[in-house]
């Protein structure tokens, strides 16, 4: 469930998708311990840690899923390096590990909060790559 200041955080985003500042306050906002308690959205009991990561990776890489008001949806997109017609939006382009470990079938989303879902969706391919990649040595 977004609270006020969640949406005020958004909205901020949404203003200025380019800057990441707005998107780096959210998440240290997000990882507050009196911030503890449901994730924005109902997914891992380490959802709300998983999201911040999320909008954190974003604000470092420059990345942020295609809005269409118009459409009502969001979306990522695989970076492709083959030269084409398809317009890829650079900041909506996503490294093909990532994009591989997005949730199957979850790279468009659509609805009144489908820019929120689509952040979903990349915290929970981030923590797919992060354990796929794990380099962990057990004796």
């Amino acid at each position: 469930m977004l609270t006020d200041q969640d949406r005020a955080f958004l909205d901020a985003i949404l203003e200025s998708p380019g800057d990441p500042v707005h998107k780096m306050a959210y998440a240290d906002w997000l990882r507050e311990p009196e911030r503890e308690g449901p994730p924005p959205h109902p997914f891992r009991p380490d959802g709300r840690r998983r999201y911040a990561d999320a909008w954190e990776w974003m604000a470092r890489c420059g990345r942020m899923p295609r809005v269409s008001p118009l459409r009502r949806s969001a979306s990522w997109m695989r970076r492709s390096y083959q030269p084409g017609p398809r317009r890829i939006e650079p900041a909506a382009a996503l490294p093909r590990a990532v994009f591989g470990c997005l949730p199957k079938g979850q790279h468009i989303f659509t609805g009144a909060v489908a820019a929120e879902h689509a952040v979903v969706a990349l915290a929970e391919a981030l923590a797919e790559c992060r354990s796929s990649c794990s380099l962990e040595y057990r004796p």
